[in-house]
């Protein structure tokens, strides 16, 4: 009878230990990542989307017809002035409706051309004019909102190439040259050609067999060749030499005859006077085809 009493006990004492281990693993369930409903489940919020703006636009704005940009409207007039024994035109930009007021200019020459322009978050005019006498082709730029100038180019637009504003330009190096620059804006909407050269270019004056120069003296020179410039190289008296390309005050660039290309330093002095290895130009060349 004791024997079964001590063996009751024993069963019994295992049944609760049984029953606390159930408790146990109740009170402490495994961990199962929580399952969401579809309509329920946390999505993280989106970026907020900036809207693509243009880099680069270029709008023309005649003469004599308001156009309208944002609130501000522009128009653009010539005005002649007869106090001189002849006309003198004069051009007139007015902006008006813009929040900052509003604001006009007035340029000699008359109107040939302008252009609103869009470029890196601020907006610009082109405004040219013309003196019709030689090489008085102008073209300002002006911030369009207060239509401060914040730089000028000699010459007018020819055409723009992505964010490049293609300049047509006379330039007077060892003779006068029709030539296309392309210049791009910098923050403050300054005109910055970068690398590119004044480029030489056939116009309807521009006579190309008149324009070899004939040397009078040996010249050094770097020609281009196998893809470079290489060693300094003497081009001696008689030599012809076409100009292809400047930079306007420090190097011309240049093909022979026979289709060779070179290169070689100038120095301009008196804002027109090109010296060559301490030389006057004048004194390089049989002749130099300046116009006038």
């Amino acid at each position: 009878m004791k024997r079964m009493f001590i063996v009751l006990c024993f069963a019994v004492a295992a049944a609760l230990l049984c029953g606390c281990g159930i408790i146990v693993r109740a009170l402490n369930p495994p961990r199962v990542k929580p399952v969401f409903p579809p309509a329920t489940r946390p999505i993280r919020t989106p970026e907020p989307e900036i809207p693509e703006q243009a880099a680069f636009t270029a709008t023309p704005i005649p003469e004599n017809t308001p156009c309208t940009f944002g609130e501000t409207t522009y128009t653009i007039t010539t005005e002649l002035n007869e106090d001189y024994d002849y006309d003198w035109g004069t051009t007139h930009l007015s902006a008006q409706g813009g929040s900052g007021g509003d604001f006009e200019v007035y340029y000699d020459g008359y109107f040939a051309g302008a252009y609103y322009i869009e470029t890196q978050g601020r907006s610009c005019v082109l405004l040219t004019t013309d003196l019709q006498v030689s090489e008085s082709v102008m073209t300002y730029i002006l911030d369009a909102d207060s239509l401060a100038e914040t730089d000028s180019l000699g010459g007018t637009v020819h055409s723009f190439d992505g964010d490049e504003v293609i300049m047509f330009s006379l330039i007077d190096v060892l003779g006068t040259y029709p030539t296309l620059r392309g210049y791009t804006f910098r923050s403050d909407l300054t005109m910055d050609p970068g690398e590119n050269l004044f480029n030489i270019i056939k116009d309807e004056y521009f006579m190309e067999e008149d324009y070899y120069l004939v040397t009078t003296r040996d010249l050094q020179v770097q020609m281009f060749e196998n893809g470079q410039y290489g060693s300094s190289e003497m081009l001696y008296p008689g030599s012809e030499l076409c100009m292809t390309a400047t930079d306007g005050t420090s190097i011309v660039y240049f093909k022979t005859r026979d289709g060779r290309e070179g290169r070689f330093p100038i120095v301009i002095r008196d804002y027109w006077e090109v010296f060559i290895d301490g030389v006057s130009a004048e004194e390089c060349f049989e002749e130099l085809p300046y116009a006038g």
